[in-house]
């Protein structure tokens, strides 16, 4: 099952129906809503998208996002909405400015906040920091804006320089220090800032624009601790008949980094791929 945290399917399709607009904010084709599939009318979609999380040792994580654009309609396309949070991370953990983010030199991305970007004839054209609202992107929701372990932002795009139906590549880095509570590859209980991420760790996204072929691959650096293998589940809405779905991993072990793929076909609107695992606790001293 997912977790609490997911929100009712029922709600999720209200807010589909309310919230999924056309970039320039105006409303996009009537939304059919059929009982097993939601049928929603995009100005673009992505060919491929893939998530890439890695991990480190000390806690350090940086999260790598590629994808292929394509725009089917111009005139109701112009930006992309996305969001971070790491409240599942170190206590002290917090995001800065993301103007300052995107100042940090990649060197340094083992040690700080950075973001980088870069597309396919440079069609982003800037990011810029923002928090809208979940039921008004149009409108900024300051509790949101309030809490330093959650990044908004939005991609605006120079339609000047696109094609419909041609693709284009979009990529995107973070890096996040203290994304996990570790330390030298276990789970530090001391510094964690939730909870209930000691029982269970993971990363999700929610599958909200059309993608033919998605890829989650988590990373972990050699010498972080796990009880078992990460786990995926494609987390379904509840109106679905097959219900929750588990995804199969590929792994791959480079002495290095131990890495396990997950590979899902169109994603249904709406659902939340989820993967997630359980790092060991950092033992007492003497142990």
């Amino acid at each position: 099952m997912c977790l609490s945290k997911i929100k009712d399917a029922l709600d999720i399709i209200e807010k589909l129906k309310k919230l999924i607009m056309s970039s320039d904010g105006k409303k996009s084709k009537e939304i059919s809503i059929d009982t097993k599939k939601e049928e929603v009318s995009f100005p673009y979609y992505f060919k491929d998208f893939t998530k890439h999380i890695t991990i480190y040792k000390n806690g350090n994580g940086i999260i790598i996002n590629s994808s292929t654009l394509i725009v089917t309609d111009l005139k109701r396309f112009n930006k992309i909405y996305r969001k971070l949070n790491i409240e599942d991370g170190k206590e002290d953990s917090n995001f800065p400015p993301l103007d300052k983010m995107m100042k940090v030199e990649k060197k340094d991305r083992f040690e700080k906040f950075g973001f980088w970007y870069g597309s396919d004839k440079e069609v982003i054209e800037r990011v810029r920091e923002y928090y809208w609202s979940d039921t008004d992107k149009a409108k900024e929701d300051k509790k949101i804006k309030g809490n330093t372990k959650e990044l908004r932002w939005i991609f605006d795009f120079n339609k000047g320089r696109m094609e419909e139906n041609r693709p284009y590549k979009i990529l995107y880095v973070i890096s996040i220090k203290g994304m996990y509570p570790l330390e030298n590859g276990f789970l530090n209980c001391k510094v964690v800032n939730d909870p209930n991420s000691i029982e269970e760790n993971f990363t999700e996204m929610d599958i909200i624009q059309d993608i033919e072929k998605f890829k989650y691959v988590v990373s972990f650096e050699d010498g972080i601790e796990l009880f078992a293998t990460p786990k995926c589940h494609l987390c379904h809405l509840a109106n679905d008949e097959n219900g929750n779905e588990i995804i199969k991993e590929e792994k791959e072990d480079n002495l290095l980094f131990t890495k396990y793929y997950f590979n899902i076909e169109k994603p249904l609107l709406g659902s939340k791929v989820k993967v997630f695992w359980k790092f060991k606790e950092l033992p007492e001293k003497g142990e």
